[in-house]
């Protein structure tokens, strides 16, 4: 992704989606989103929807409603942005209910101002966290959503 080929991205991000999926790792959800974004970005929108329906889904049967709240709104974004206006549509009235869910509110782990305070990459996989999406293990801990390693609130400076 970061070097721009998002066809390869894609690939690869599905085929962990997959293999997670077969496994029962809750990590699919979160590839497979990831896979649904790098086809948009490589020009295969319809498939990209499918795999982004797929990883929603994946979080709905979890039962990971602050979770799927929190991607559906960001996924929905990200499509608008990409000119993507009637898919994104078409997945928010599929999705409707996801934002009034029981346990979709505020997460833990945040100040007042909404500034998040875990790291902005996992210190051991080095993927990219959104700490508005994870799944706050308590005040100060969550799991990475590609290794699954716990991150902690960072202290402040």
């Amino acid at each position: 992704m970061g070097q721009g080929d998002f066809q390869r991205a894609a690939t690869l991000y599905a085929e962990l989606a997959d293999g997670a999926r077969t496994l029962g790792m809750p990590q699919a959800a979160h590839l497979s989103l990831l896979a649904g974004r790098a086809l948009a970005l490589a020009g295969e929108a319809q498939a990209g929807v499918v795999r982004t329906r797929d990883g929603l889904r994946w979080l709905a049967e979890q039962g990971r409603p602050r979770r799927l709240a929190r991607a559906l709104q960001r996924v929905l974004t990200e499509m608008r942005s990409m000119g993507m206006a009637a898919e994104a549509k078409a997945l928010e009235d599929e999705f409707q209910g996801a934002n009034q869910m029981p346990g979709a509110g505020s997460p833990i782990g945040q100040v007042g101002s909404g500034r998040p305070l875990l790291p902005g990459k996992c210190p051991h996989c080095g993927g990219t966290v959104h700490p508005d999406e994870v799944d706050w293990i308590d005040e100060a801990q969550a799991p990475c959503d590609y290794c699954g390693s716990i991150l902690t609130v960072e202290a402040d400076s």
